[in-house]
């Protein structure tokens, strides 16, 4: 039997049922997971754990639950919010082959995937999201399978080396040109995982237009407050163009900014009608609409509203599972040396570094505007030594500066920094 295990969050939901239709149709059954009683013994269990993280002791209560409400052989239909089904993906790899369930999660809404696409990583974080998203990376783990219908939450996944897991989308369907846009509706939570600010940033370049956001507010995450408060300055330049409010009659174009969850009834009824729309790249909604602009900054999704891009070439057949090689020893190391003026152990630094047993791709050798002939003659001759060296020359605005600088002009997969005295 094939058990959809719904959470209780309306968006995760969503998420889970599309995806879950599109992979298995409607022949499923559905578990409410907190309508799933504990037994007496895991309720006597549960007061010996006062210390424990509650995103731990929520995944473990979701594993009992799930244990007794399901037999083996089954195959569980998981959404990834809040790594509820970490405890319970794991255990199954504990258990005889013939007592285990079949885990399935659906990544659309967890913690973890807002992190990697906001911040850009998941480490050094707070209790208790570090605990959370722990849960998480376990539940994509140890799940048999990951499903999303997001090529940008494969990606991601992939990164951490998740490599289990496939595209699963709707079929596409048409989407109208954008030729104008004096009401611009978002749809979407405001939040940094929408993208929100960036939407406000291209309003203000759209000579009247009027922006209606959505009234769901998300915790910012890196101010105090949330993402709404967080932007009051764009919020003050618009001034009257933007209020808040539930989907508008009919507006000129939607902009959708979260790239993980499928889109709303209520946006696909509207798109289905001649709305146009204009989407995140590698987004659900990319998947769901093909040909609508693709957006990756503000001034893509200001280019969109001014009908100035092109519509996404038509979608491209995908292979059925998203596989990226292990995490392993990088392939190509760049080197960055910053310089200022000391050029007296260059050579020999330069000696060491290409002496490695793991040879350097390339050296960039950034010059922090030294204005000296010894520099320039010491670099010169770096360059003329080796083809991998390259120099870069820069105006004197410090170490830092000339590392970001070097940062900038590397091509490797990993990167060093040595000093030109080492």
């Amino acid at each position: 039997m094939i058990h959809l295990v719904v959470p209780s969050d309306a968006r995760a939901a969503r998420n889970l049922e599309a995806v879950a239709q599109a992979r298995y149709g409607d022949d499923l059954s559905r578990l409410t997971l907190y309508g799933i009683a504990l037994d007496p013994a895991s309720e006597r269990d549960l007061q010996e754990f006062e210390h424990t993280p509650e995103p731990l002791l929520d995944s473990w209560v979701a594993h009992r639950k799930l244990m007794a409400a399901t037999s083996p052989g089954d195959t569980v239909v998981m959404s990834d919010w809040r790594g509820l089904g970490g405890v319970f993906a794991l255990t199954q790899w504990s258990l005889p082959e013939d007592r285990r369930r079949t885990v399935v999660t659906v990544a659309a809404d967890s913690a973890c995937l807002t992190m990697l696409h906001v911040a850009g990583t998941i480490d050094d974080l707070p209790m208790p999201l570090a605990s959370q998203i722990d849960w998480e990376v376990t539940q994509y783990t140890w799940s048999h399978e990951v499903l999303t219908p997001s090529p940008l939450a494969l990606d991601l996944l992939a990164g951490i080396g998740v490599e289990h897991g496939s595209l699963v989308a709707p079929e596409p369907e048409a989407s109208s040109p954008v030729t104008g846009s004096s009401l611009v509706w978002a749809p979407d939570p405001v939040s940094r995982r929408s993208r929100t600010g960036d939407v406000l940033r291209a309003v203000t370049s759209v000579p009247g237009a009027q922006a209606v956001v959505s009234t769901v507010d998300e915790d910012d995450g890196v101010w105090t407050g949330t993402t709404w408060d967080a932007l009051r300055h764009v919020r003050a330049v618009l001034d009257s163009r933007v209020s808040r409010g539930d989907a508008p009659d009919r507006p000129s174009v939607i902009v959708i900014g979260d790239p993980f969850s499928v889109p709303d009834p209520e946006v696909s009824r509207m798109v289905a009608e001649g709305v146009p729309v204009v989407v995140p790249a590698g987004s659900a909604a990319a998947e769901r609409w093909p040909g609508a602009p693709a957006w990756s900054d503000s001034d893509g999704v200001a280019a969109a509203l001014q009908g100035e891009t092109k519509a996404s070439p038509a979608r491209q057949e995908r292979p059925a599972s998203h596989r990226s090689p292990s995490p392993g020893r990088a392939s190509r190391i760049s080197v960055g040396i910053p310089v200022f003026r000391d050029v007296r152990f260059l050579a020999e630094c330069l000696d060491s570094v290409l002496a490695q047993e793991a040879e350097p791709a390339e050296i960039v050798i950034v010059d922090d505007g030294s204005e000296s002939p010894e520099v320039d003659s010491a670099l010169e001759e770096a360059a003329r030594r080796d083809p991998r060296v390259k120099v870069i020359r820069a105006e004197h605005r410090g170490v830092c500066v000339a590392r970001n600088a070097a940062l900038e002009a590397m091509t490797g997969d990993a990167f060093l920094f040595v000093d030109s005295d080492d």
